[in-house]
């Protein structure tokens, strides 16, 4: 699909959590920046900022920490907006394309979501 800068977007989701997302989740990302840069990156999935740095570009990025539990227990049914910005964040055209997974205290996969967008 094509998204489009400036444009609201809702999500819609249904889905049913065996446990909650709370501190002891990790969300682990790991991508390719135009098929060679790495982007790999792991922060607990609430209640404390996530920082990481973009390779080559040496930018910092914070993302905002979400209050515990992210997401409880049980089922999970709503909706939700996403606004994009009026442009894109990134200089350039690129792509990436990899995965993010969430992990328990255990290490244990709680979830797996595959990756491929190109921002233009």
């Amino acid at each position: 699909c094509t998204l489009n800068w400036g444009t609201n977007y809702t999500a819609t989701y249904d889905f049913t959590l065996p446990r909650a997302i709370d501190a002891d989740v990790t969300a682990n990302v790991d991508l390719k920046i135009d098929g060679l840069l790495p982007l790999k990156f792991s922060c607990v999935a609430c209640g404390t900022d996530c920082t990481f740095t973009i390779p080559v570009l040496g930018k910092k990025v914070t993302i905002p920490a979400q209050p515990c539990p992210l997401l409880p227990a049980g089922e999970n049914k709503g909706s939700k907006v996403v606004p994009l910005p009026a442009k894109s964040p990134v200089p350039t055209a690129t792509s990436v394309k990899g995965q993010a997974s969430l992990t328990d205290g255990t290490g244990a996969v709680l979830g797996v979501v595959s990756i491929d967008a190109h921002i233009a």
